[in-house]
């Protein structure tokens, strides 16, 4: 019974178990979707597809937002219909999901408790299914890649246009499907290098198929190289020894890890220490298999290539996700090439006689295979019950009626810059909000869209002809400068949430006599993993409106209340 157990497991034919596995999968993805609030950056996608235009996506929006603008184009015809943002960006994301985890389960050579198992692991599960971003796109694009992989040669149009389906899913996807081309045209060179048989190389349809995938590349290029003023999040602070750690955490951290963190950064030194440690001795025993099945090259390089695209270029800590994708595409490689087994392995686990390291070994192995699944449980709970934030602020205004007051969030600005340096939100009628801030310029988007990097975004609630999205762009001075002056026509706000430095923007004589107390608490937070980076912020309302508000109850700026408001 045991035998045939085991052998249900190693089964690489499709049957009940996965159809079980795929309803299991819908059902949860749905239940915690229903208690997520989308972050800042799907509701970012959802405002471009809905108000900018074609001409603006090809040749503007993409060079600030660093995506190709495929994403952009499937959500514009039910954003324009006036459709609801979270369900109907849930139905597309899931569409291309479900397709994902059809051929994962049924078309992947997998054996089946690996089929069964990846569905529900972090990045999979959670970020990829439960989050909406043009990663579900990507992690079909990749297991369609990996499906044409082993009959590139011979069917090459369909592996080729997996690849440009790629490219046009994210930058990474450029990045990883210009590693895996430049990987397949040094084999195609060696080939013709051993026949001898220049001259055909032009009448070898992969020659011309390389062709097109390179002029796709290039075209995307133009269309997403980032503008000379965008802001960029990436490691470009770090010096360049701590860069380095990047390199080996990146493979365990998108598959076991967790010593990466929400502010994209790293963990304690001995986390770190622990982390590198870790994944050198990943890729030392990952190296053979590869080496043994002519996999290590097109493995090395593209993940060489988007790691060094990560760490000097760009980077968010979702973006570890892609990694996961990719090793799921090497992986998909190696086990429909019928792979081989190193004899390194074999001869390793002769040398270990003792039974008490054998089972210790096992069942570190079990644990270690039991942490991604850890991480989307405790993830999921953490989405249930806590908030990501923006709702509970547009609860607070809309339950206390103060829709049409001009309300100012905080920004943060560095130290050796005497103006605010993040973004300035806008509050406008039917609670869409407007960034409009120095070193940025921005958007309208959802209110719900408050509370990205950990923090929230200054806002008026009456900028007028403001963009609809937000725009990653820094400011000069002298468009700061215009800025503020803008705000000092409109006044002073009527409301702060968060620590606003306004004396950069008024004068001493507009804030003399002013008082602002505290009426509140704005708490927000973000998941990742085991954690909730959590963080608040209190809400003040300017002195001479106290009367109009009475179920305020105050104490001076400062302060705290003796009843903090609920919201």
């Amino acid at each position: 019974m045991k035998e045939d157990f085991k052998k249900k497991l190693l089964t690489q034919t499709a049957g009940t178990a996965e159809w079980v596995v795929f309803a299991v999968w819908v059902i949860l993805v749905c239940v915690i979707r229903h208690f997520h609030e989308p972050w800042f950056d799907e509701t970012q996608a959802w405002q471009i597809a809905k108000f900018a235009s074609i001409k603006e996506i090809l040749t503007e929006v993409c060079h600030y937002e660093g995506h190709p603008p495929l994403w952009y184009f499937v959500l514009m015809p039910f954003a324009r219909m006036g459709l609801p943002h979270k369900i109907t960006i849930f139905a597309i994301t899931m569409v291309f999901n479900c397709i994902s985890m059809y051929l994962l389960l049924f078309r992947s050579p997998f054996p089946r408790w690996l089929k069964c198992y990846i569905p529900f692991t972090f990045f999979i599960f959670y970020l990829q299914s439960v989050h909406t971003r043009p990663y579900c796109m990507m992690g079909l694009a990749i297991f369609l890649a990996g499906m044409f992989y082993k009959e590139r040669n011979q069917k090459t149009a369909r592996y080729v246009l997996s690849l440009i389906f790629l490219c046009f899913t994210s930058a990474y996807g450029v990045v990883i499907a210009g590693g895996l081309c430049i990987v397949w045209t040094g084999e195609i060179l060696r080939e013709y290098y051993q026949s001898k048989q220049y001259r055909d190389i032009l009448k070898d349809k992969r020659f011309w198929w390389l062709w097109v995938i390179l002029i796709c590349a290039l075209l995307l290029y133009v269309c997403c190289f980032p503008a000379k003023d965008v802001f960029l999040g990436t490691f470009s602070s770090e010096n360049f020894i701590n860069r380095v750690h990047y390199f080996p955490l990146f493979i365990f951290d998108s598959t076991f890890g967790t010593v990466m963190v929400e502010s994209a950064g790293l963990n304690f030194k001995s986390m770190i220490i622990l982390g590198c440690v870790v994944g050198i001795l990943m890729w030392v025993m990952f190296i053979p298999l590869l080496r043994q099945n002519k996999k290590l090259l097109v493995t090395m390089i593209p993940y060489l290539m988007s790691t060094t695209f990560s760490v000097f270029v760009y980077f968010e800590l979702h973006n570890l996700g892609i990694f996961t994708l990719f090793f799921i595409f090497v992986l998909w490689i190696l086990f429909d090439d019928d792979m081989e087994i190193p004899n390194i392995y074999g001869d390793l686990l002769q040398k270990i006689n003792s039974s008490f390291i054998k089972k210790m070994g096992k069942t570190i192995i079990t644990i270690v295979f039991c942490m991604p699944l850890l991480y989307t449980a405790v993830s999921s709970y953490l989405e249930i019950v806590h908030p990501y934030g923006p709702q509970e602020i547009l609860d607070f205004i809309k339950e206390n009626h103060i829709e049409n007051r001009k309300i100012l969030v905080n920004w943060k600005w560095e130290s050796d810059n005497p103006m605010p340096w993040d973004e300035t939100l806008p509050i406008k009628d039917k609670m869409n909000i407007t960034l409009n801030q120095p070193l940025y310029m921005a958007p309208m988007v959802s209110i719900k869209a408050l509370g990205n990097n950990d923090n929230f975004y200054p806002y008026y609630n009456t900028c007028e002809n403001q963009e609809q999205w937000q725009v990653w762009k820094y400011t000069t001075d002298e468009e700061n400068a215009k800025i503020f002056e803008q705000w000092q026509k409109i006044g002073l706000p009527d409301l702060i949430i968060g620590t606003c430095p306004i004396e950069h923007v008024f004068s001493e004589e507009q804030l003399e006599g002013v008082t602002y107390y505290w009426i509140g608490d704005y708490n927000y937070g973000k998941i990742w993993k085991f954690s909730y980076a959590e963080g608040w912020e209190h809400i003040y309302i300017r002195s001479d409106l106290l009367e109009e508000y009475p179920q305020f109850e105050i104490q001076k700026y400062g302060t705290i209340l003796t009843e903090p408001i609920q919201s």
